[in-house]
């Protein structure tokens, strides 16, 4: 059977439903915490035969080689995080990095070993882990917005935020940094990255980074994870 036909019949692991012939494919590509890594970019149909080849090849090694091919699937259908225990969907960040099976496979990883981003497109989702811990979810409400091939394969996160006081507030493409302040309090920190406007907030021991549109104000990203103290308290215990 040639490789072409393997790679789109015969192989164990799906292949992104955008790519259903390997002469017109476009590859997954790369987001916020470098996504630029090891998947590979989008590939452009007068790419020569053989380099295109080679792209498919990396892409089967990526996959195949994926830790969390063989986690059950997941039914969640949103996101809901708790600033009272800093945590995902009961996962908590600092949690050891085998409880992100909560979330089932990933549909694309960067790293190896015990560094790794997660990607969890259907439900907008980013798992950080490092050292074999969860360090941050990042979510991602806007995919279409963002800069990079490997965010726009996310789908618009459907997310709640648990307050201090047990609050349910959703968040939203709509939701806009004065949104996020009244919710959160003023930030402990601002500027501009990549073309977005960024804020820090520091709830509880959650250290909170937003990312938003710099002319509307609208949430584009989010990211929780905990204050670096906090970090510190819990390697040392």
């Amino acid at each position: 059977m040639g490789f072409g036909k393997w790679m789109t019949q015969g192989a164990p692991w799906p292949l992104p439903s955008d790519v259903q012939d390997p002469h017109s494919a476009v590859i997954a590509g790369s987001g916020r915490a470098d996504n630029r890594g090891a998947g590979t970019t989008g590939m452009d149909p007068a790419i020569p035969g053989e380099t295109m080849f080679k792209k498919l090849i990396e892409w089967a090694n990526v996959a195949f080689a994926n830790p969390t091919r063989g986690w059950p699937r997941c039914t969640l259908s949103g996101l809901e995080y708790d600033l009272r225990s800093a945590s995902m969907n009961g996962i908590r960040v600092e949690s050891p990095s085998d409880l992100a099976r909560s979330f089932g496979p990933a549909d694309w990883f960067t790293g190896k070993d015990e560094d790794l981003h997660l990607d969890y497109r259907r439900l907008g989702l980013q798992v950080e882990c490092s050292d074999g811990v969860i360090t941050s979810f990042r979510v991602v409400l806007q995919p279409d917005a963002r800069p990079v091939a490997r965010d726009r394969k996310f789908r618009p996160a459907e997310l709640t935020l648990i307050g201090p006081h047990g609050d349910p507030v959703k968040l939203s493409p709509l939701t806009t940094n004065r949104d996020l302040a009244e919710s959160l309090g003023n930030p402990i920190d601002t500027g501009r990255v990549d073309g977005d406007r960024w804020h820090a907030f520091r709830v509880g021991g959650n250290l909170i980074e937003s990312y938003h549109d710099l002319r509307s104000g609208v949430l584009l990203e989010i990211v929780f994870g905990l204050a670096i103290d906090d970090q510190e308290q819990r390697q040392a215990a």
